[in-house]
This record gives structure tokens, sequence and C-alpha cells, in this order.
């Protein structure tokens, strides 16, 4: 009996660790940011396929997306396979983004949610975000 009931408190508590180690998890949020550069940059190697000794096909493109999300920036880098960058990468463009560990998620209107690997994250240095 006393076992049954250390067994059912200790779910209990495991339970409510959980469910505060999530609700205060901001970073699984979707947050509001701002594309503030775009940047083209070819390819390092074959990617999304089997590797072989066969050239990057030039249809192929990276971008780096700058995001800015309150006073950080993130640098994420999209991968197309083809030429085409989705119009919500222009810059100035809202979008919704949840910044991970290694990845950066972001909500294309229109499209399925993107995966972008992170690059870099630094501080905006504009004068809204200068210490008061």
């Amino acid at each position: 009996m006393n076992r049954t009931y250390g067994l059912l408190l200790g779910f209990v508590v495991i339970g409510m660790f959980a469910a505060f180690a999530v609700a205060g998890d901001s970073s699984r949020k979707f947050q509001k940011a701002v594309v503030v550069s775009v940047q083209e940059r070819e390819p390092n190697m074959p990617r999304r396929r089997n590797p072989t000794d066969a050239p990057v096909a030039r249809s192929e493109k990276d971008y780096d997306i700058s995001l800015r999300v309150n006073c950080s920036v993130y640098v994420g880098r999209y991968e197309s396979e083809s030429d085409d960058l989705p119009g919500a990468f222009a810059v100035g463009q809202a979008l919704d983004v949840r910044p991970g560990k290694h990845v950066l998620y972001v909500k294309i209107p229109g499209s399925r949610d993107t995966q972008m690997t992170l690059i870099r994250r630094y501080a905006a240095t504009d004068d809204s975000c200068a210490p008061r």
C-alpha cells in the first residue's frame, strides 16, 4: 500500500517538473522576426543526394538569411533545391521563427515550415537595443 502511494507521488512530482520545464521554455514558442539581409552562397559540396564525384548541380543555391528577433540576430542557412528563394525571405519581411540550439525553424506563409542550419547568433547593435 505504501509502495503504491510512493510510486504515485513520484509520478505526480515528475509530471509537475516536466510541465514546468515545457511551459517555462520560451525557445519552444515561435517569435516574430524581421528579415535583415539575404546573401547568396555557393554550396560547399554535393548534398540532398548520395555523394558522387559529379559536380554540384548549378540549380542548387544556399542563402545565408539574417533574421532579427528583438535584440538578437540569427543567421540561418537556407538550402534551396532550385534558384528560387521564397518571397517571404525578402528584406524587411516579417516571419515567425523558433530558434533552436543548432537550427532555426521558420514558418513560411503558404508553404510548410522550414528548418535552417543556425550559422551564428549575435546581438543587434542599433539604438533600440542600447542599454539604458
